[in-house]
């Protein structure tokens, strides 16, 4: 093709072969950069790649401009040609950094000491371009007389041929590092050819060229360096060094996935091992929501990408298995959670009727006296209605203290104190009934004064005893409850007490007063005339 187009003739125009040169060359590398963006998932390795492809585009067009468009300017060409020495130190540079992304993740990100790679390169190309004046890249003689011909190479020159070599070999490290990591040794063998191919051809090119073919002769080491670059990397992804997608539809169909692929046209391309081939009515239906396939046990579902649709499968047979065993699990516990909580229920009735029956013995066994006699009261009664009215009386006096006492032992369990407007109608019941007997009673408690429970239990038996022993001979009773506090009974009596009921008085003062330490006790007993019996 080369020595077909060597010449192109167009009507007044000639268009050399560099110009075709470029045209081919410059199709094959975007087509070639094309292909990176559709072949290699890793986004950084893709970005320096399209560098190089740049960098060899631009090249192309620099050295097309040179040799085929501005030859009439020698000033213009000889700028043109400073300036393809930015692409030619780029391309290595870009192929450098790519190479640092092998074996990497797809996200991998690059640390940003790796820009001082184009860093370095920016400058050469910087020096290269404003070789005219300082001439540290190419010497020419006085006035750029033959400045194609007759020149010398400077330090920066061969500067930027050691930046391009170091850049090539550290691609090169890096590439057979990632394959022998990767134990890639049985298709290493194919980058490695290309390379030894790379150096034999650049050999001949660079000190044969001149004398090879035609179409040879017109391929010079700039365009030479792109190709085998392009070469060396297609060589990798042949080895598997680069990650590349074409083994993605083996993998996929290889894949424990239930998936597939449909086109736009909803019907099904590919499908992994274990995926199923739905309807196109049914991926359809998929793709506004979840459909459950007619086997009962299958959900699909659909979803879509850039050229067709992406569906999949659950398997929910386990799912529902697993439901209906929480289901018996839950109804079990249900159950199991009813009999627990009838049994505690028997339990605390168990338990608060025994609290219950402990509170009644404790105030049945205090009551025990007043009981011992109502129920020997009750069981003589005597015939003459006058005694009969006279004992029911004394009956209603221990009933009333009964009923009064027993409430203080109840209160006793729910709380600590007990206020003096609780206390009076314990005292004030009580009097009612001494009043009944004929008995005149007064009774002053101070509403304000707040006394322990017991104490309050201890000073209304105390009272019981004095009415219960004198009751007989009693003519009057005084009781009052002052904010000290401090209790004060006061007694007369019609006749003269016995000995015996003296001393069950004074035991039970005694009793009294060591229940009731917060509670002061006075009391005064007096005989029919109001001499003083007892005044404690």
């Amino acid at each position: 093709m080369y020595i077909l187009f060597d010449y192109l003739i167009i009507p007044s125009y000639h268009v050399p072969t560099v110009a075709v040169n470029c045209i081919v060359l410059n199709a094959l590398f975007l087509s070639w950069g094309l292909g990176v963006l559709r072949r290699f998932p890793q986004k950084q390795m893709r970005l320096h790649l399209l560098v190089f492809v740049v960098s060899c585009v631009l090249l192309m067009l620099l050295r097309t401009a040179k040799y085929a468009f501005v030859s009439w300017d020698g000033t213009l060409q000889r700028h043109l040609w400073y300036a393809y020495y930015t692409p030619f130190v780029f391309g290595p540079a870009a192929l450098f950094n790519a190479s640092t992304f092998l074996g990497k993740p797809d996200d991998a990100k690059a640390p940003k000491s790796r820009s001082a790679v184009y860093l370095i390169s920016s400058l050469i190309s910087a020096g290269i371009l404003t070789n005219d004046l300082h001439a540290l890249a190419f010497r020419f003689a006085p006035g750029f007389a033959g400045w194609q011909t007759d020149y010398t190479h400077g330090p920066l020159y061969y500067t930027a041929a050691a930046w391009m070599l170091f850049c090539g070999v550290c691609m090169i490290v890096n590439a057979m590092r990632t394959a022998f990591s990767r134990r890639l040794v049985r298709t290493v063998w194919l980058p490695i050819l290309v390379l030894t191919a790379t150096f034999v051809g650049g050999f001949f090119i660079f000190f044969f060229g001149r004398q090879m073919p035609s179409f040879l002769s017109k391929m010079e080491l700039p365009e030479y360096v792109c190709l085998c670059g392009i070469a060396f990397w297609e060589s990798m992804a042949a080895a598997r060094i680069i990650s590349g997608n074409k083994d993605y539809p083996e993998l996929f169909a290889a894949s424990s996935l239930r998936a597939g692929i449909a086109d736009s046209n909803l019907r099904v391309q590919r499908v992994s091992e274990n995926g199923v081939r739905p309807e196109p009515q049914q991926l359809r239906r998929a793709l506004g929501g979840t459909i459950e396939l007619p086997d009962g046990s299958t959900l699909l579902k659909a979803r879509p990408v850039r050229g067709g649709f992406f569906y999949w499968t659950e398997n929910i047979a386990s799912m529902r298995q697993l439901n209906r065993e929480l289901n018996e699990t839950a109804d079990y516990l249900n159950e199991e959670n009813a009999a627990m909580r009838l049994a505690a229920e028997i339990d605390e009735t168990r338990i608060r009727t025994a609290q219950q029956n402990r509170v009644y013995d404790r105030v049945t066994q205090a009551l025990l006296p007043q009981l011992d006699a109502i129920s020997a009261w009750t069981d003589d009664l005597p015939q003459d209605e006058a005694d009969f009215r006279v004992r029911l009386q004394k009956i209603g006096v221990l009933l009333a203290y009964c009923k009064r006492y027993g409430n203080l032992l109840l209160q006793a369990d729910e709380k600590a104190l007990l206020s003096g407007a609780e206390l009076l109608p314990c005292f004030e019941e009580s009097a009612k009934a001494l009043k009944n007997t004929g008995v005149p009673c007064t009774v002053a408690v101070d509403p304000s004064v707040t006394i322990p429970v017991q104490e309050a239990a201890a000073l209304y038996r105390w009272v019981e005893t004095v009415v219960e022993q004198t009751l007989p001979a009693l003519g009057y009773v005084g009781v009052s409850l002052d904010g000290a506090p401090c209790l004060h009974l006061q007694a007369q009596l019609s006749g003269k007490p016995e000995p015996e009921t003296l001393d069950a008085l004074s035991r039970a003062l005694r009793e009294t007063q060591s229940e009731t330490a917060g509670t002061s006790v006075r009391f005064t007993l007096r005989g029919s005339n109001g001499e003083e019996i007892v005044c404690v």
